[in-house]
């Protein structure tokens, strides 16, 4: 990653940033936020009257803002940082696949999705308390705290999986499985390599490993070792901004084409025209529109 501003503090011309040195894969990004923007922000939204339409409209606005963040890293050189949204947008898309896996339960499912969102604004609240308690500092109605704690053992009983020295123990998800199960039961035959790609690769920045610690140095000598070692960095960040960029645009467009249902703007013929030019890039011939893409 070059960490690097396009002038030193000399004001010397230094390194350009990414969206500089490689304007027609930002251009391209530039086109999908834009139409994000008029999908969601200038959408004219209808209010949700289902629980599965409301999961759907907070799908669609979570992956817009994914997407946001991750085109304002990549143009400032973060691809790694970048990367570790992209997981984040990867997960969203299996938990969107596992809402809609069995037609008859979408609504059903859908409002364990909300029940668990609710479950998890209690335990952070927990999380809180009990750190203040750590802190010694006192409840101002313990017994309170008691009676919210019987009232959540009853709201949310059916993610009840067991106890742990006393304590109720919580699911960890609102659909039982790992990621990797996810993955394995999606109907994309490409999820599974996916996964592996992602989390293989991502968890070593996500969990600053030396890979993540030092990826970011480049190595000092003499001017002419800096350069050669420099060109080599640019070249090996090209291949990261080129990885992150096409899990980005066809994650998005993915979750789009399964919860746009709830945009009256969504037009699914832009997404494959970026699709297409994005296989172009990596010169390779686009797909046939309706065969799953992977990049």
């Amino acid at each position: 990653m070059a960490e690097i501003d396009d002038k030193s503090d000399c004001g010397k011309e230094f390194i350009p940033s990414a969206d500089k040195r490689h304007p027609e894969v930002f251009e391209l990004l530039h086109v999908l936020r834009d139409k994000l923007c008029l999908w969601i922000d200038n959408g004219d939204l209808d209010n949700p009257s289902t629980p599965l339409e409301w999961v759907k409209i907070a799908v669609c606005v979570r992956t817009y803002n994914i997407f946001k963040a991750a085109i304002a890293l990549l143009e400032r050189d973060f691809w790694e940082d970048a990367l570790i949204l992209i997981r984040t947008l990867f997960e969203l898309l299996l938990n969107v696949e596992e809402l809609l896996r069995s037609e008859t339960e979408q609504e059903k499912r859908a409002g364990r999705f909300i029940l668990f969102e609710k479950l998890q604004t209690y335990l952070k609240h927990v999380a809180l308390i009990e750190y203040n308690l750590q802190m010694e500092r006192p409840l101002k109605r313990p017994e309170a705290y008691a009676d919210v704690q019987l009232k959540a053992k009853r709201l949310f009983s059916s993610f009840i999986v067991g106890t742990k020295n006393g304590k109720v123990k919580w699911a960890k998800s609102w659909h039982g499985r790992n990621v990797w199960e996810l993955a394995e039961a999606s109907k994309n035959p490409m999820r599974t390599g996916q996964y592996k790609t992602l989390y293989a690769y991502c968890s070593a920045l996500v969990h600053a490993s030396p890979a993540a610690v030092l990826s970011t140095n480049i190595e000092m000598g003499s001017e002419m070792e800096w350069e050669g070692v420099t060109e080599k960095r640019l070249n090996d960040d090209k291949e990261g901004i080129m990885l992150t960029v096409g899990f980005l645009a066809q994650f998005s467009f993915e979750v789009l084409l399964l919860a746009g249902s709830v945009l009256p703007k969504f037009d699914a013929s832009v997404g494959f025209e970026v699709f297409e030019r994005i296989c172009k890039m990596y010169g390779v011939t686009p797909p046939m529109r309706g065969v799953p893409v992977t990049l």
